[in-house]
Parts: structure tokens; sequence; C-alpha cells
């Protein structure tokens, strides 16, 4: 009986142990041909030469530069055949004049069938290799990749930790938040005061 209790628990370690997060450098993918951390120019340049499209093809949303104070593009859209790439910015910190918005998200959304399902996520693992983990459920799976996975699965890729990949069904997202802490650091530190009461 005991014999038979070791190889049980020694055929469950190493399941468990295939199914531990694995370390995925995320840093140089890119969606649509666009990377994090690429100005506008350099996004929209990107975009053109990959889908050899013209700069009227790219939809171009403006709003406020939290670090300047000036209005500037701040989302980027196209249409290729039936699927959608957005782009999104913000600005950069500490501010460099030559790249004053620097991609931090992209998304590229297919219109969703069981078909489309099955073709985006072989596209994916192709393009981008194993996950760091994945969950699967009867309608599709949900991938991530990461350079620092949470060791639980069910809390994905950790927010702060830097650039993340995800695929669910018929969508992937690409966004690394510390473009976003970065401007609300600097966000606080302008509005740093000392109580005078």
């Amino acid at each position: 009986m005991k014999k038979y209790l070791w190889v049980f628990l020694l055929l469950a370690s190493n399941s468990f142990a295939q199914d531990l997060p694995k370390s995925v450098d995320v840093s140089d993918f890119d969606i649509s041909g666009v990377k994090l951390g690429m100005s506008l120019d350099e996004a929209v340049n990107a975009i053109k030469e990959k889908y050899n499209i013209s700069d009227s093809q790219i939809k171009k949303s403006s709003g406020l530069n939290q670090v300047t104070n000036e209005s500037g593009i701040q989302l980027l859209s196209f249409v290729i055949g039936k699927s959608i790439t957005t782009v999104r910015f913000e600005p950069s910190v500490p501010h460099d004049p030559k790249r004053k918005m620097l991609v931090s998200w992209i998304q590229y959304t297919m219109p969703w069938s069981s078909e489309n399902v099955k073709s985006m996520e072989a596209a994916v693992l192709e393009k981008y290799g194993p996950s760091s983990y994945g969950h699967f459920n009867i309608i599709h799976s949900l991938r991530r990749w990461c350079a620092k996975p949470n060791r639980n699965p069910g809390f994905g890729c950790e927010l702060k930790s830097g650039a993340r990949l995800e695929y669910a069904g018929v969508t992937i997202t690409l966004d690394d938040f510390t473009y976003k802490q970065n401007v609300i650091e600097y966000m606080d530190s302008k509005l740093k005061t000392k109580p005078s009461f």
C-alpha cells in the first residue's frame, strides 16, 4: 500500500511541477507591429509598414497630456478586414520632447466565432510560444505571458511587474502598467505639500 502511495505522490508532484507558471520575457513582443514603449511616430510607421495602409486609415483620438498639460494623441485604432487594433499611449516620464507619448497598451480583436477562436489560439501560440500559464473552459482558453507570473495562476500576471500579454478567445492584449504608474507618481509629486493649519 505504501508503495502505491509513493508512486501517486511522485506522479502528483511531477504533474504539479509542470503546471507551475513559467517566466516569459514579453518586453520585445508586438501586436500588429507595435511594441510597448514606441513613440507615436514609431507606432504609426510600424502599422503602416506592416499593413501597407495610409495615415488616413488610422483613426487618432486626442486627450490631455497630464505631464505637459497640452492636448495630444492618446489613442490609435484601425481596421484590417474584420479585425480591429487599438493602441493607447501614456505621457513619457521623465518628459522627453521628442517622445512625448509612449505606447502602454495594445489590443487586437477579431469577431467571435468558434472557428476564429481556434485559429486565433493557434496563431497566438505560433507567434509568442508557450505561455506562462493558461486556463481552459468550454468556450475558449485564457493564456498569459509575463516575466513575473504569480505562483497562483488564478491571480494572473502581477499588474505592476512589467510587460504582460493576455489571450482570451478572439482578443490579445499587450500592456505595461509601468507607464501609467510613472504618470501617477509624477502627478503625486506635483501635488506634494506640507500641512500648514
